[in-house]
């Protein structure tokens, strides 16, 4: 865009600061930039000054909401990946720089990958009322829900929710709330299932897919609020998990 300009490197670092923080409180929203302009006047300390002051760094102000955005799905798979059992690579290695174990990696991913995104196990599928007990999450319930499913079960899951959120800013900011665990699920189903770009009647194979990526037109704020309604449901969506427990009791209280 002619006339745009790009923030040097202290100012970016403080206008991600801030674009993260409303990202984080409104991370199940598609956000546009004028829901993250405010925060980038603070960032730079324009306060009092005319919006359009921060007209000429509109498109840097637009790939930062993007790639704060982007980092924090990424982190959340790289956190989950960390800790799966029976994994060798637990890292995705630069392609360009270590082609052979990238290709490895990629392998190894593939499979695993599409499997975590895929049912639980034999004799259950992903619909009705487990159309979101995607395995990556999904546990066997006990007690009195021994034989079915139970959401965010999963240790892997919760374990890799709990190191996101520890990396947030203090305070408000590191709070587990039903949007974040509505939005986790989103992120991990898009970061977990493989782009093919292969031709018709090629193999499936890590020369012909590619990680994969958030596609906000797939995962719009309309189908994390499905997801998060679904979590919310006591009847549909059987849990053990106990913040999700208590999510659900501060809703009911509200």
């Amino acid at each position: 865009m002619i006339g745009q300009r790009s923030f040097g490197q202290l100012w970016r670092g403080r206008v991600v600061n801030h674009v993260l923080r409303v990202t984080i409180l409104r991370i199940s929203d598609e956000l546009e930039f004028q829901d993250v302009a405010p925060g980038a006047m603070i960032a730079l300390g324009w306060q009092g000054r005319p919006a359009a002051c921060l007209k000429p760094f509109r498109t840097a102000v637009q790939n930062i909401r993007r790639d704060v955005h982007s980092d924090l799905v990424t982190t959340l798979r790289d956190q989950y990946v960390l800790h799966m059992p029976n994994i060798i690579h637990r890292a995705m290695p630069n392609a360009n720089k270590a082609p052979v174990l990238a290709q490895y990696a990629k392998s190894e991913h593939l499979g695993l990958f599409d499997e975590l995104i895929g049912p639980y196990g034999n004799g259950f599928t992903l619909d009705g009322a487990d159309r979101y007990m995607f395995k990556f999450h999904a546990a066997m319930g006990t007690g009195v829900n021994a034989g079915r499913l139970v959401a965010c079960g999963n240790p892997e899951f919760q374990a890799a929710v709990r190191d996101l959120v520890a990396g947030f800013p203090a305070g408000q900011y590191r709070a587990i709330t039903i949007d974040l665990l509505a939005a986790s699920i989103c992120f991990l189903k898009a970061s977990f299932t493989f782009l093919f770009h292969g031709d018709e009647g090629d193999a499936r194979d890590w020369n012909t897919v590619t990680y994969g990526q958030w596609n906000s037109k797939i995962y719009s704020s309309a189908y994390i609020a499905d997801v998060k309604e679904w979590l919310l449901d006591e009847d549909e969506c059987l849990t053990e998990y106990d913040v999700l427990q208590k999510l659900r009791q501060q809703h009911n209280d509200n």
